[in-house]
């Protein structure tokens, strides 16, 4: 982000007991407070303010942030522990991680705790992350989507997570990434695909579940920012095309339902569906209604159809996560 755009730190401590709130200026402290502390309410549902570039479509309230809470759980199941698949291990020299969009926070906490001499940032465009932290991380609100201040050659590893209808310019994130990491650094996108799939005849056309992909794919589109960067793996030409080298994909099938034969994954999918059942409410009353145009009830009938469909263990659905690592090459010059 640039040293006029609105960037703030949270830190733990104050005698209130409220995040504080750092600046790069006097200027920007004036502009961060109002645009953060006061999140628009809608449909009985709050959702960030950080600024007029970024609209995202996700609410930010106790609802939410447990929702994004099992979306971590899964992921770390899925991986069986793994905070990354990136080659980076306990071992490896790694002085600074930076995690973009890092939601609740709960893997930036997990990778601090794990790697205890690393300095660990997690940026995010409203303060929904814990105060009381491990001391080598901070949060900070920031729009990842203005230039960064962060320095060239900065960090070891750059993690991102969730950000599927919320970037307007991919390629203009991925060469910050890669202006910001080291020579030799790692990034890691982590994404999901909106398409209901099933890989039986379980799923039939006409089910709401398949519906929203184009739902929200007409949405992305009036935005301006796409629901679909991993499909077709395009987010790996993406990263190739801003310098990146050994570019890899890991694919992972999270069901939804308890349908799935293996102890693991009909946990995963038991927690996909309440997350989904959590999460579905925000998130679809915001992209129907304010951003199709919707009526209220339409979309009210609309959600209950599609929670009907996700409590049927019959359907054996399941959404495909996006895992793509890849380095800075030795010899980069920035």
């Amino acid at each position: 982000m640039s040293k006029n755009s609105s960037q703030a730190s949270l830190r733990a401590g104050d005698s209130d007991g409220e995040p504080a709130l750092d600046s790069d200026n006097e200027s920007s402290t004036t502009s961060v407070i109002p645009s953060i502390l006061t999140s628009r309410q809608i449909h009985g549902r709050t959702y960030q303010n950080f600024s007029t570039n970024t609209e995202y479509w996700a609410p930010n309230d106790e609802k939410q942030r447990e929702a994004w809470d099992m979306t971590h759980g899964v992921l770390l199941m899925a991986l069986d522990g793994k905070l990354f698949r990136a080659p980076i291990s306990p071992g490896t020299i790694c002085k600074r991680i930076l995690d973009i969009g890092t939601g609740t926070g709960l893997w930036a906490v997990d990778v601090a705790q794990a790697y205890p001499n690393t300095e660990v940032i997690g940026t995010d465009i409203t303060p929904m992350q814990p105060i009381f932290v491990p001391n080598n991380l901070s949060f900070q609100l920031d729009d990842a989507q203005l230039p960064w201040t962060f320095p060239d050659n900065h960090f070891d590893f750059i993690h991102t997570r969730g950000l599927v209808g919320a970037i307007k310019d991919w390629p203009s994130l991925y060469s910050e990434i890669y202006r910001c990491l080291k020579p030799g650094g790692w990034i890691e996108h982590v994404d999901f695909s909106l398409e209901a799939k099933a890989d039986d005849d379980s799923l039939p056309k006409e089910s709401p579940l398949r519906a929203w992909a184009d739902v929200l794919i007409r949405a992305g589109d009036k935005m301006g920012r796409t629901f679909r960067v991993i499909d077709e793996s395009k987010n790996m030409q993406l990263i190739r095309d801003a310098g990146f080298l050994r570019v890899r994909e890991r694919r992972l099938k999270l069901p939804l339902g308890e349908w799935h034969g293996d102890a693991k994954w009909k946990t995963i999918g038991k927690i996909m569906q309440a997350m989904l059942d959590d999460s579905i409410d925000g998130c679809g009353m915001y992209v129907l209604t304010c951003m199709l145009g919707w009526k209220l009830e339409e979309a009210q009938a609309y959600i209950a159809q599609t929670k009907k469909v996700l409590k049927d263990d019959s359907v054996h659905a399941y959404f495909e996560a996006s895992i793509v690592f890849a380095q800075k090459p030795l010899n980069a010059l920035s």
